[in-house]
């Protein structure tokens, strides 16, 4: 019973970046959604203490970069130049899309309108957070196109030249899909 456990527990380096590369954008958002919100109303936005609403708007920053960066993981771990400049346009889009689903989860109406330009006006005013954002996104794309380059690399087994008796009834598109085998 513990081998079960410990093997569904097992990643490969490429899933074990993906998932540092989650954890690392997920506290960046996190951190940026209570710096956004610090700011909001000066001193009074967020109270001194730890109350549910302070807990609420760090959940809905961690919520929105979880979602945020699963909605633009297309863009990131491409390799080369062009793998760079698209995670540029993927940091954009993962900002906007966690500053939409922080907002929303925080204030429903307002904040799914206003978090966006709200994060837009606090990278223009301070430059350094919005660096810090882009870092982070650097840092998850490298470390995601290591699973990426992982699935590239897996060796399949050599293909004989006649079909499989199992495979036979099967398409050739079927074979070359689900067995990667080709007619």
């Amino acid at each position: 019973m513990s081998s079960r456990r410990t093997s569904m527990f097992r990643m490969s380096k490429g899933e074990k970046a993906y998932a540092v590369a989650y954890a690392i954008v997920v506290s960046v958002a996190a951190g940026l959604t209570m710096y956004v919100m610090a700011g909001v109303e000066s001193v009074d936005a967020l109270p001194a203490g730890q109350s549910f609403y302070s807990v609420w708007t760090l959940i809905s920053g961690v919520i929105g970069g979880a979602l945020a960066l699963y909605a633009a993981r297309g863009w990131l771990g491409e390799r080369g130049t062009f793998g760079w400049m698209r995670a540029l346009v993927g940091g954009t889009a993962a900002a906007l899309i966690a500053a939409v689903i922080a907002g929303t989860l925080i204030s429903p109406v307002y904040g799914t309108f206003y978090a966006p330009v709200m994060l837009a006006t606090e990278f223009m005013e301070n430059p350094t957070i919005g660096l810090g954002w882009y870092a982070a996104i650097l840092v998850a794309h490298h470390l995601m196109s290591s699973l990426r380059y992982e699935g590239e690399t897996w060796d399949y087994p050599a293909q004989d030249d006649e079909p499989h008796e199992v495979t036979s009834p099967l398409s050739s598109l079927s074979r070359a899909n689900l067995y990667h085998q080709r007619d």
